[in-house]
């Protein structure tokens, strides 16, 4: 297996010692002089950056396998455990708030609270008559139509239990 090219090394910044004298084994023997001692202290600098270039490679691969195969093995295996957990409660609240607003937007629980209520503050009989004409027609259209959101969002719901089965069906079929 080959690995890419080194990354390039960066500047060393104002104050910061670029090399490391040698402090263990070079001064045993025979005496060197100080051009020698800078020379294989610089060699060593040079090894020690690309020993460092090949770990950050490695590093990249590490945080390659991690976060490319390994994340995304467990997204798809963690994903039916989601998707049948907290995404279908998650949907079933969806579904329960957009049939609560259906509710509201209807004002269904206005009317039905003032259904003996005369409309336009008439009190007589034939008030009395008309309003309840009136607002039985309203109540009757109104629960038709909750209705059908009902429905809708209730098969929108069981779609998204389904869903996942059915698309596995398709895929051995």
């Amino acid at each position: 297996m080959s690995f890419p090219p080194a990354l390039p090394s960066r500047q060393a910044k104002a104050g910061i010692q670029t090399w490391i004298p040698n402090q263990v084994g070079n001064d045993i023997g025979r005496k060197r002089s100080d051009t020698e001692r800078v020379g294989n202290d610089i060699k060593k600098v040079r090894n020690d950056k690309r020993a460092v270039e090949i770990f950050i490679n490695m590093s990249v691969y590490k945080i390659f396998l991690k976060d490319v195969f390994l994340d995304v093995v467990w997204e798809v295996l963690y994903f039916p455990l989601w998707w049948y957990s907290r995404g279908l409660k998650n949907t079933g609240f969806f579904c329960l708030r957009r049939l609560k607003n259906a509710w509201r937007f209807l004002a269904l629980s206005i009317i039905l609270r003032s259904f003996f209520k005369p409309m336009f503050a008439q009190r007589g009989w034939d008030a009395y008559v008309l309003t309840l004409m009136v607002r039985c027609w309203q109540i009757f259209w109104r629960f038709i139509f909750i209705f059908i959101c009902a429905v809708f969002w209730a098969c929108i719901f069981l779609a998204w239990i389904a869903l996942p089965l059915f698309i596995i069906w398709q895929l051995f079929l």
